[in-house]
């Protein structure tokens, strides 16, 4: 056991684990569909990920701070992550459903939140880390969509239900944070000093939420992901409607992710040297790109490509950002709290387009809902230009 603490296989299940899991949640439109949901119906038990973790991000990052051992957080909520997943194959109540999503994916983003800053924790890379969580998603993207073809929902809820309890048994063995301030700020520090250290108030803890910085990049935050996040949970459905069979859209998203690989594994190589807003801006252009092409096509193909080439790097690139983001406007001793404080605002965005979505698809047309993404992702692309963040710091070297 001493041998495999802290060893690279166990930060691969560890991060396979999580994101194998939050991979399930791109097929639950196909999934929910399967079995008689509506379009209102499914995008209203899918939002409830977001409505919890509108109450679990802030907490998590909080908690997360205070206690400075966010890898036995995030091992128990994994855990429970795990048994809500396990749970959910069972029903078929609309209710039950939601409070099960809710619980397994607002538990899934508090660990996500917790896992983007332990994967550099370690003496390894963050891109050798993360690269893992890539893959587990790729991977459950492709097995879901099959044994949805093949196999039962019990099935594929039992799976998804093993790989996070061995991705909480892995977290137990990874590298913690040892350091929550600057390296400045923490050096000749003695371990005496550091206890005789008081606590800070809540006031000190969320002071990010005062500086004018923060708060456009929060408003640009809540639309463009809102609309990029969205976009992931009916891509699925809009496949189907242009007659790919759900075999093969579990292949276009196992695809799509695994084209994230090289960006993941050499984001020391980029991220540290382009200013963030030219990156908000690219990832902006490339949402609003997107958007065009699903509402416009009337065929497969143009979707499948837009789906492999262009999906998985604009979620992936827009966390990294943040990431960088996060770390370039707020002190070190409060990131685990912005960072929570940005997920639930991405939450909230994100529950709300969900909620608008299943009404538009009904009204409407899943493809004009797509059009109208376009034109909201447009508007977070012109607030981009207002950010002013000077590019100070390494995060990702």
């Amino acid at each position: 056991m001493k041998r495999l603490k802290e060893s690279y296989p166990v930060y691969i299940c560890a991060w396979m684990g999580l994101f194998f899991g939050m991979g399930a949640s791109s097929i639950m439109s196909v999934y929910l569909n399967s079995i008689g949901k509506a379009p209102t119906e499914l995008s209203r038990i899918m939002s409830a990920s977001n409505w919890f973790a509108i109450a679990l991000l802030p907490l998590t990052g909080m908690a997360a701070d205070r206690i400075r051992h966010p890898k036995r957080l995030a091992s128990v909520l994994l855990a429970v992550a795990a048994a809500a997943a396990f749970t959910f194959g069972i029903f078929t109540d609309d209710f039950a459903l939601f409070i099960l999503y809710g619980i397994m994916m607002g538990m899934i983003s508090s660990v996500n939140v917790l896992a983007e800053r332990l994967a550099g924790a370690g003496r390894y890379r963050y891109g050798q880390i993360r690269i893992w969580g890539t893959i587990g998603y790729a991977v459950s993207a492709q097995v879901c969509g099959w044994i949805l073809d093949k196999a039962s929902g019990r099935t594929l809820f039992s799976l998804i239900s093993a790989c996070q309890l061995i991705g909480a048994l892995a977290f137990l063995m990874i590298t913690d944070l040892k350091r929550q301030d600057g390296p400045e700020d923490r050096k000749n520090v003695s371990a005496g000093d550091e206890a005789a250290k008081p606590k800070r108030s809540l006031a000190q803890q969320y002071r990010f939420l005062k500086d004018p910085r923060f708060l456009l990049y929060i408003l640009l935050i809540f639309l463009l992901q809102g609309c990029t996040q969205g976009s992931i949970s009916f891509v699925p459905l809009l496949l189907e409607k242009l007659s790919v069979s759900r075999t093969l859209i579990g292949t276009f998203l196992s695809l799509g992710t695994l084209v994230e690989l090289p960006m993941v594994l050499f984001s020391n190589k980029f991220m540290d040297k382009v200013p963030p807003r030219t990156l908000l801006i690219f990832n902006g252009c490339l949402a609003v790109g997107q958007f065009l092409v699903y509402g416009l096509t009337r065929t497969a193909l143009p979707a499948v490509l837009v789906v492999i080439v262009v999906k998985s790097i604009c979620s992936t690139l827009i966390m990294m950002v943040n990431l960088k983001m996060v770390n370039l406007i707020v002190s070190q001793d409060s990131v685990s709290s912005a960072m929570g404080f940005y997920s639930m605002t991405n939450s909230i965005g994100l529950g709300l387009m969900q909620l608008i979505s299943g009404h538009l698809i009904e009204a409407l047309g899943i493809q004009s809902m797509y059009l109208i993404y376009a034109g909201i992702s447009a508007v977070a692309v012109i607030l981009s230009f207002f950010i002013k963040v000077k590019n100070t710091k390494s995060v990702f070297t």
